[in-house]
């Protein structure tokens, strides 16, 4: 299981801050190759150092002169924290995995720790989470260093999709000493682009302001959606004015969202006011009402909702939300359009501009949970990106008809809690994606001190799927 490091060049004070924490934490089987001088001192039969040259050429050398199962990367200057090699190699001897990462931090930072989810091929295609201190197999790695070098981040890209498993050690292993390993010859852009020719065939690809990139199939501006809302007719008081929810989120729709195909069928429940409905529909041409009878169900009101639908995507939105930014819509469906994604969610914040949902993680014991609820909006990369979760909100929830009903649509055995989490764990079973979209981004006038209550039967129909929620990729680090 022995591991051989790549040091990649830097100044003799690196390579010297590098070399010192390798001899302090390595097992006697590691191995060091350094693409540099060897600071005096620190010679050990385990460390072999290259003299500056070319990284493709320095990997090449590195592999051909080890003898380890498997490779890694470093910059000079990075530092091993104590324990870090163990713990991988104790990993790679329990489980059976082609790529092998860690957590990280940055050195001289108090609060710079990544604690990273489990194994997310869609985050790694917007960057590079993985960061250093990945375990490659040795195969993969000399198929990987055999083609043209375009930097680390198209390296992990070529290894994982070669990969039958990528795992992930949840310690914090290495102190990096800068956020990039190196640059490329290549734009991020092309390199993104290269991995889906190789991978899915979708290639419309941007970059974000924070260099990350966009990933997005093609939306056709007549692609139907049909946007389900369960509605009371409730109103609530929004700044100075008493308003009719469902009005204000039908309004903000119409003068900002910028995909132009869309219909809205407000499912009423019982008692709801007709004049109401009435108001609402004379809105605009594309607003229809349908009527559902009995105790409130908000999974009995999407199911008819989506029995009147005529689009090929439907789209359940509370009535209580309202549209910030013209591109939502056209920013869920450009990820719902893509291979294997079966739901999409947005980002909603709370009227002090605060986080209500960027996806729920699903722990197997416990509860669902919304992770960095009530925090503000700080553009950390699971507040920018588009991260898999095992379930969004159905408060604005995105997904293709055929899987609605392939699934049996929402349970409604369950008319208020967790009908939400229950359809897209439904998905998962069946192998499709649940992403949380956050370029989407809505108000939800929820109250923030609103407690659900929670009964027997809906805990137990949430433990019933503990064989899914053992896979959340987020519980390392929310549970």
């Amino acid at each position: 299981m022995s591991i051989s490091i790549v040091v990649l060049p830097g100044s003799a004070d690196e390579v010297a801050v590098t070399v010192g924490s390798f001899l302090v934490v390595a097992p006697a089987d590691a191995e060091l190759r350094v693409g540099g001088t060897l600071p005096a001192g620190m010679s050990d039969r385990r460390i072999v150092a290259f003299g500056p040259q070319p990284i493709e050429e320095l990997l090449r050398h590195s592999l051909t002169s080890s003898s380890g199962g498997w490779v890694a990367m470093l910059r000079a200057g990075d530092e091993f924290e104590p324990g870090a090699l163990a713990a991988v190699e104790a990993y790679l001897s329990e489980i059976d995995a082609d790529v092998v990462y860690t957590d990280h931090r940055y050195v001289g930072s108090r609060d710079g720790v990544a604690l990273k989810p489990r194994w997310l091929p869609r985050l790694l295609e917007q960057t590079n989470y993985l960061g250093r201190l990945v375990a490659v197999r040795r195969g993969l790695a000399e198929q990987a260093i055999g083609e043209p070098w375009n930097g680390e981040w198209d390296y992990l890209l070529r290894v994982t999709e070669r990969a039958r498993h990528v795992g992930h050690v949840p310690v914090v292993a290495v102190s990096l000493s800068a956020p990039e390993l190196e640059s490329s010859h290549q734009h991020p852009i092309a390199i993104v682009e290269g991995h889906l020719r190789r991978t899915t065939g979708e290639s419309v690809v941007s970059r974000r302001p924070d260099g990350s990139a966009r990933v997005r199939a093609h939306v056709p501006p007549d692609h139907m959606v049909s946007i389900i809302v369960p509605t009371r007719g409730g109103r609530r008081r929004i700044g100075e004015a008493e308003v009719l929810l469902a009005e204000n989120m039908i309004l903000s729709l119409i003068a900002l969202t910028t995909h132009p195909t869309w219909e809205v069928i407000l499912v009423a429940s019982e008692g709801t006011d007709p004049l109401v409905l009435d108001r609402l529909m004379a809105l605009d041409g594309r607003v229809s009402a349908i009527k559902v009878e009995g105790t409130f169900n908000f999974s009995a009101s999407v199911n008819a909702g989506a029995r009147a639908a005529r689009g090929p995507s439907l789209l359940l939105l509370n009535d209580d939300v309202e549209v910030l930014e013209p591109a939502w819509l056209s920013e869920m469906l450009g990820v719902l359009l893509r291979t294997g994604t079966g739901a999409v969610g947005a980002k909603l914040l709370y009227p002090d501009r605060t986080i209500q949902h960027i996806g729920v993680v699903c722990p197997p014991y416990g509860l669902p949970l919304h992770p960095r609820i009530f925090e503000r909006d700080s553009g950390t990369w699971d507040t920018t990106l588009d991260v898999d979760y095992l379930a969004v909100t159905g408060a604005c929830l995105l997904t293709h008809r055929s899987d609605f009903f392939e699934v049996g649509g929402f349970t409604e055995n369950l008319p208020l809690n967790f009908n939400d989490v229950d359809y897209c764990l439904k998905l998962a079973l069946r192998g499709r994606a649940t992403v949380c979209v956050n370029a989407a981004t809505l108000l939800h006038f929820e109250s923030s001190t609103r407690t659900a209550q929670i009964l027997d039967y809906e805990r137990d129909a949430y433990r019933a799927w503990e064989a899914v929620t053992l896979t959340d990729p987020h519980t390392a680090y929310w549970v």
